[in-house]
């Protein structure tokens, strides 16, 4: 996690607010009209690296955010035990989601590459 920090409003617990970097797996619209983005944080622990997945929540969906594309999200950070089953063995597993709600995307790099000089149209290869 790159940046860290808390808010307070009246009558309510602190919520960290953090800024979380790293590769999207998938962006989908929901049936209620919300985005959500799921992406790998990649970090290195003695020597070997390591991946979280971040789920982040949008009021909108973030059609303009692909596959592999490089983003950097702030957001209010929730986590909840969950649990999934290994693919080779099927073995139960308890693990930690991690969640950023209230998102806000604070950097993008598309992994789409484009012509960096597009070459221009002359009138006459217009087909209208």
């Amino acid at each position: 996690m790159d940046n860290f920090h808390r808010i307070t409003r009246k009558g309510h617990t602190e919520m960290p607010i953090i800024t979380v970097t790293g590769k999207v797996s998938n962006s989908i619209a929901t049936q209620t009209g919300k985005g959500i983005i799921k992406f790998w944080e990649k970090s290195n622990f003695k020597g070997q690296d390591k991946f979280v997945l971040w789920t982040a929540w949008f009021d909108m969906p973030q059609l303009h955010i692909g596959e592999n594309d490089e983003i950097t999200i702030n957001g209010r950070l929730s986590t909840k035990i969950g649990s999934y089953k290994t693919k080779d063995t099927g073995e139960e597993r308890t693990s930690v989601e991690h969640h950023l709600n209230d998102s806000i995307i604070q950097g993008h790099v598309s992994a789409v590459a484009y012509p960096a000089d597009p070459t221009p149209i002359e009138d006459n290869e217009v087909p209208f």
